[in-house]
């Protein structure tokens, strides 16, 4: 297979969504055919590019979630619904240029992302991977009842207080475990557009985010492909959620501790990606 023919992956912070569909559509001539939910990391495209370069030998544009809207207002971290507005958004412009199926990969945090995309009439399928956080699935509505609680809506909407509050995933995660590789994990760290914090109120809005079609009543093809032993998402955590996922399911679990398969298995991986989506035409 040969390389490419032209820009495979192209990792954007998202403000003005119509504005970027219009430049990159009308005034660069891009068809849109994909894109991958990536959440907030610039250096999680080198773990993407393998299996992109790989499995897409058409142009398509990659957007990342972090800051996605489909307003123009400035400042202020985005929240779900604009994030899931600007999604749509996508997928109609997608639509406007063929009558080609729609799938929606999201891997990690991105997975949530993918998964809400799941209800979007356009949208063929959904595959998800690493993440046993999924949007309206069990592990969300359990934080969603923590954070929906009184007292802790009290403390996020506290004046200055709330906007303080931050998730520190560096402390978190160990992210040479994570990737299972020293250099990696550096390189990822290192990165000035690493996502090391999130916002304890932004994450909360995430995890209260209820889609218009409940994951339970979903009817598109859904494919979950987990690490046995993954260090953040292991079988036992992410089992639960794909039994929670209404309509046509598959699984596959690889026999690894790695989180990123994309990274570890990229063949593998795309092999089996490849063969799925071919499956579900």
């Amino acid at each position: 297979m040969g390389l490419p023919n032209g820009l495979h992956h192209l990792p954007l912070n998202v403000h003005d969504v119509e504005g970027l569909l219009e430049f990159f559509t009308q005034g660069c001539g891009m068809e849109m055919v994909a894109f991958y939910w990536m959440h907030g990391m610039s250096g999680m495209s080198r773990i993407r590019g393998g299996h992109a370069a790989r499995r897409l030998q058409r142009r398509h544009l990659v957007v990342r979630p972090a800051r996605l809207r489909s307003d123009r207002r400035a400042g202020g971290p985005s929240l779900p619904d604009e994030q899931h507005r600007a999604v749509a958004a996508l997928a109609r412009e997608i639509r406007k240029a063929h009558d080609r199926p729609i799938f929606c990969l999201g891997s990690s945090l991105g997975a949530d992302h993918a998964s809400a995309a799941s209800y979007l009439e356009e949208v063929h399928a959904v595959v998800v991977s690493a993440s046993p956080i999924l949007c309206d699935g069990p592990m969300a509505q359990g934080m969603a009842q923590l954070f929906d609680s009184q007292p802790v809506q009290a403390l996020l909407n506290a004046p200055r207080i709330g906007d303080g509050l931050v998730l520190d995933l560096d402390k978190v995660i160990d992210w040479e475990k994570n990737y299972g590789d020293v250099k990696t994990a550096r390189e990822i760290v290192a990165d000035p557009n690493h996502t090391g914090q999130i916002m304890l109120k932004s994450w909360a809005s995430m995890m209260c985010w209820k889609p218009p079609r409940p994951l339970a009543e979903n009817t598109k093809p859904f494919f979950f492909m987990i690490a046995e032993h993954d260090p953040l998402a292991p079988l036992e955590t992410t089992k639960p959620t794909f039994d929670a996922v209404g309509g046509p399911t598959e699984l596959k679990v690889f026999k690894t501790d790695k989180h990123q398969i994309m990274l570890f298995h990229t063949e593998e991986y795309s092999e089996i990606l490849d063969e799925w989506c071919r499956r579900q035409l």
